[in-house]
């Protein structure tokens, strides 16, 4: 009987069932239903009630830490800051402040400058999407009676110049719980409909989200 000659692949065969193996995967994987799918656009519902919700948080953390928390807000983003010194290399962040370093807020406020608010925990800051416009909203009085509160004898705080400029906050959340009044309305300029929401802060501390028209809004028609 004749022995059968066995032979192994060619490279050239071999080569062949990975071409098939690599298309037949790639049809499979375009088949699946919640593959990769393309980048979702700005949701700017979700972004104001996540706004109005950190602000709902930070008011709570003056309360517990008994001072003052600012909130600047530029057609960029936002920063929550804290009136202190400069904090140097291996020093306390603003969580780890110490009561003598309160104290210090209410007879040092000549001293010290707005600082950006350092936390692991907390979301202390955010930039806007670039499609997105803003109109702020603040009622003054709040904001003069905390400057005099602390000693200030002339009110910086609508020198718009010196705000871009410095930094500083147009929105104050006290130790008492009080907050500036204020109204931020955002609007998404590329949406169809020119959606937009706007975050309402009231003087005792509640922060709410509304959802508004066109004729609602800076320069709407009426």
């Amino acid at each position: 009987m004749m022995r059968k000659r066995m032979r192994g692949f060619t490279l050239i065969e071999i080569m062949l069932v990975i071409v098939i193996i690599g298309c037949a995967a790639g049809i499979v994987v375009l088949s699946i239903p919640g593959g990769p799918s393309p980048k979702l656009g700005y949701d700017l519902a979700e972004e104001s009630q996540q706004l109005a919700a950190t602000i709902q948080v930070m008011s709570e953390q003056a309360t517990q830490q008994g001072r003052t928390i600012g909130l600047h807000i530029s057609e960029h983003g936002y920063q929550f800051m804290v009136r202190q010194q400069a904090v140097a290399a291996g020093e306390s962040s603003p969580e780890q402040t110490t009561s003598k370093a309160l104290d210090d807020t209410l007879t040092d406020w000549e001293h010290q400058s707005w600082q950006p608010y350092d936390s692991e925990k907390l979301r202390t800051a955010g930039e806007f999407d670039e499609k997105i416009s803003l109109a702020l909203t603040l009622d003054g009085m709040q904001l003069q009676d905390e400057e005099n509160r602390l000693g200030r004898s002339e009110p910086q705080w609508f020198d718009t110049e010196n705000q871009l400029e410095a930094k500083t906050p147009q929105i104050l959340l006290l130790p008492s719980g009080e907050i500036t009044p204020f109204s931020l309305t955002l609007q998404d300029q590329e949406s169809d409909h020119r959606l937009s929401r706007q975050i309402k802060g009231q003087e005792n501390g509640q922060v709410t989200v509304l959802s508004t028209s066109p004729e609602d809004l800076p320069g709407g028609s009426s």
